[in-house]
């Protein structure tokens, strides 16, 4: 019975973590569209985004995701979103190298030296 009640138990707290994380995010999300009123961007809906980032220090090796994609001249924005669970991930900025500029609510900032198109995708290549 003990087992169940501590299996349960974990269920439950990650559960209740993935909910308050998603809400977090979601709420950044959120913010960050609204920060850009009065500026001039593309959003693109429910794109699908493979990320790899084997040689950068952030915690986003290889995923598979869906995002909104924010075009805002020479920056690009990923709004993530987990493809299996909805959960709402924290926003990447993807700027170039000489970037300057710092917006708010972004979690990490991402450069780039070239952007190529290749077989209908964009191609990102980075540091």
């Amino acid at each position: 019975m003990e087992i169940y009640l501590a299996f349960g138990t974990l269920i439950f707290l990650f559960t209740i973590g993935n909910l308050a994380f998603h809400n977090y995010n979601k709420n950044k999300h959120e913010k960050f569209l609204a920060s850009l009123s009065g500026k001039e961007f593309i959003k693109l809906n429910s794109i699908n985004t493979d990320i790899d980032i084997s040689s950068s220090n952030s915690i986003y090796n290889y995923q598979i995701n869906k995002s909104t994609i924010i075009l805002l001249n020479d920056h690009i924005f990923l709004l993530i979103k987990s493809k299996i669970f909805k959960v709402a991930q924290p926003i990447l900025q993807i700027s170039r190298i000489e970037n300057r500029e710092n917006f708010a609510y972004v979690w990490e900032e991402i450069t780039y030296i070239s952007k190529q198109k290749v077989d209908d995708k964009i191609r990102i290549k980075g540091y």
